[in-house]
């Protein structure tokens, strides 16, 4: 949501106006780490003008700017993802761990949340098949950007880290797995936008609880 609908709201404040940095005192945000901060500052919004929004605290303002959502949640517009790719991908940079990764596998091992049980055996396969698995929270944006735009195919879990399908090049393979019935668009909206050659696949917890 950061970057499909967080960040182009700052966008379409600037369109309305274009001296809007200038003008504002704070501008409060609901994220406090060093993902936003990084994304904010390469959008030019000076360090000293964010203000991370807490719970119970009231502000009172003169002038308050309130943008819009810049789509429907789940469907990002192509504008949005032709911007963001425009001020961000020139800050990629090569990994120093990783030289080779058209074929990624983004592992969820490290995540509390939609954990593929037998996560080890699928990379054990993938793996045999040329897949270079990775952990997305173990490389910095800027190597993140790298990454997804040379990859040529792509498998994960549905999770916050297919959202760097956005940096992805037309034609890139990528599937998308889901716990049983689940689905939901948001990366499927990227992908068709993007032109990225994309599927579907699915996994069923057993009675014991693994997959």
């Amino acid at each position: 949501h950061w970057m499909t609908e967080v960040l182009p709201r700052l966008q379409l404040a600037r369109q309305a106006f274009p001296d809007l940095y200038d003008r504002i005192d704070v501008c409060l945000v609901n994220r406090n780490s060093a993902f936003a901060e990084k994304t904010l500052s390469w959008l030019g919004l000076p360090e000293e003008k964010i203000r991370v929004a807490k719970d119970a605290e009231h502000l009172q303002a003169d002038l308050l700017i309130v943008p819009s959502l810049p789509g429907i949640t789940n469907a990002t517009p192509e504008w949005v993802l032709d911007w963001i790719r425009a001020e961000l991908l020139p800050f990629a940079k090569v990994p120093h761990s990783m030289r080779d990764g058209r074929f990624i596998y983004i592992a969820r091992g490290k995540s509390p949340r939609r954990r593929i049980i037998n996560e080890d055996e699928w990379i054990r396969c993938l793996e045999s098949l040329g897949f270079v698995t990775i952990y997305p929270e173990d490389f910095s944006l800027e190597e993140q950007l790298w990454i997804f735009e040379q990859a040529e195919c792509i498998v994960g879990a549905h999770g916050a880290g297919l959202t760097n399908l956005i940096w992805c090049k037309a034609g890139t393979k990528v599937l998308e797995i889901f716990l049983n019935d689940h689905f939901t668009p948001a990366y499927w909206s990227i992908a068709n936008c993007l032109g990225l050659s994309y599927g579907v696949g699915r996994y069923r917890l057993s009675e014991s609880g693994g997959s």
